[in-house]
Order: C-alpha cells, then structure tokens, then sequence
C-alpha cells in the first residue's frame, strides 16, 4: 500500500481505498493535526478550515506518507482533499509496509433468532432455566491473503450461536446463595465452545446490599478464527458489589473484579443524587491497573472519571 514516500492512490487499481473508508481514517485521527505542524503554513491552514463547506462535494486529492524510525518503523499517512481539511492516520499493530487490508464488508445471517426462559418459585428457592438458538452480535473476522494484490482480505461474519442457560438461588439466614451457568455452543464451528459460571453471596441489611462471588470459565473447543469475547475476559476473577442507600434521594456504589492471577483489576465507585422530581446528577470514578497481556489489564490507560446530569420527564 504505501510503495514510496509521495504514492498516490489513483495511480494503482489495487489499492483498495475507497473514499468512505478514508473519510472514516480521516475524522478518526483529525484530533493528530498539531502535533505535525512543521511550518507556519500549515499551522495556518490548522486555523482557517472552511466551516462552510459541503460534505457531498468533499474528494480526496492526494495522499502522502512518511516513515517514523523507532523501535520499529511504522508509516504515517496523511490525506488531503479539495477543501483544505486533511486527516492523518498512523499504522500499527500488525500493520506492514506493502501489503495493503481489503475489507470486504460483513456476511449478515439470514435469518431470526429465538429464545425461551421458564422460572419456577419453590418453597426455599427459585430455580430458571433458559435456551437461545441464534447468532452472536459480536462477529469473527476471517481474513484471506491475496498474493495477485499483495493484500489481507478479510470479511465480518457472525457465527451461529446457541446457549444453554440455569440459574438458581436459595436464601439462608445469613445471605443468600445465588448460581448461574451458560453453555455458549456454536453449530458452524466459527466460535469457541465454553462454559461461564458464577457463584455468589448476597446480603442486605437496612440500606446496604453486598454481594460477592467468584466468575470462572471451561473452554470446551476451540476454532482458529479471530474471535473476541468479552464475557471470558471478566471470568476468572472475583467479583464483589456493595450498595448504599443514604436516603431517598442519595446513594452511593463500588463494583470491583480482580483477575485470578493477580495481573488485572477494575474498581468502579459512584455517587448519585436526585435533584426535585426530574433531575439526577451522577459521579464517579473508574480504575483499571494490570499488564497488557490481560484482558482486564489490557485497558490500564483507560481509567476515566465520569460526571453526567439526567433529566427525567
């Protein structure tokens, strides 16, 4: 994709840019342009983009890239159109000079998806069993290399899913225990086959809830296909949750999951207020700390705060 320094798109049928795929790069890495200001010229076109101008006539122009020496080298692209905005992108992460990725779009299924769930209400306990036959929201990505393009061509699709489901929970004197599994299997074979179960404990007393329990996971079978699913990524930890009611109109919460092996965590805390009948205002605080090869750690420069106002009718 980028054989020289000054390559233009137009100039190879290979290329696999589209205008819609570029404007995507562009709006997504905008927010880079200061930190390229080389002249005082293109300082000056930062500060003077035409706030008037039309979207349907927006064409790509030219597109020029540079190559960035570090630990490794990895190119810098930078695209221009015919209104003075521009957009700059960076390849990384598995992105190699000369060999182009071709997204060929998403297989959608074609057709529903069903669902069932029965509860029963015993003396001492409360027992659910549920089923779905299905497709899984979050898709693979099957991907192909084209020698004749010297291109990665690759396809979203979104593999069949079917689940078994149980839960149960039984009160005690002191709390009640709560369970639940799911048996996530997929009938095409494009995902893997796992079981997730949690066990629990749960209290209130007065105003304050507490809840604790262990998420564990079994994978069952395996695929090769590029696969993510969020719902292992929170298994193997545990998991705690305590809840304050200060009266009415206040509260106050903290969620925790820690990762078995020690190399993940995630600690949320959040207060909440009620302002007359309609308004709530809500802030709190998101912590996240572990390595990179954790699902949970993965995220460690991802910790926010979060302040939000909510208007009810």
């Amino acid at each position: 994709m980028f054989r020289s320094d000054d390559s233009n798109p137009s100039s190879s049928p290979r290329a696999a840019l589209t205008r819609r795929s570029a404007l995507r790069s562009a709006a997504a890495t905008a927010m880079l342009g200061p930190l390229f200001k080389a002249t005082a010229g293109q300082a000056s076109a930062q500060t003077s983009v035409n706030k008037l101008s039309a979207p349907s006539t927006l064409k790509i122009t030219d597109m020029r890239t540079c190559r960035v020496a570090a630990n490794y080298d990895y190119p810098i692209i930078k695209i221009y159109t015919n209104q003075g905005v521009y957009g700059l992108g960076e390849v990384r992460d598995a992105g190699v000079e000369g060999i182009a990725l071709v997204d060929l779009g998403s297989d959608f299924p074609g057709r529903s998806s069903f669902g069932a769930r029965w509860n029963h209400i015993g003396s001492g306990y409360e027992l659910s069993a549920s089923f779905y036959d299905g497709f899984n929201y979050l898709p693979d990505l099957q991907g192909t290399f084209n020698p004749l393009a010297n291109a990665i061509e690759f396809v979203r699709t979104y593999p069949e899913l079917r689940l078994y489901g149980v839960d149960a929970a039984v009160p005690l004197r002191w709390f009640t225990i709560k369970t639940e599994a799911a048996y996530y299997t997929s009938p095409d074979r494009e995902q893997d086959e796992y079981v997730i179960y949690v066990v629990q404990l749960e209290r209130q007393t007065k105003e304050l809830s507490i809840v604790a329990g262990y998420a564990g996971d079994a994978i069952t079978a395996r695929t090769p296909t590029l696969q993510f699913s969020p719902e292992l990524g929170f298994a193997r930890a545990v998991l705690a949750h305590a809840q304050y009611t200060i009266d009415s109109n206040r509260s106050v919460a903290v969620d925790t999951a820690v990762r078995q092996n020690g190399r993940g965590s995630w600690l949320r805390a959040e207060y909440s207020q009620a302002f007359g009948q309609h308004w709530r205002a809500t802030g709190g605080y998101s912590w996240i700390r572990g390595d990179d090869g954790d699902f949970l750690g993965q995220y460690h420069r991802n910790s926010f705060a979060l302040l939000a106002l909510r208007y009810s009718f």
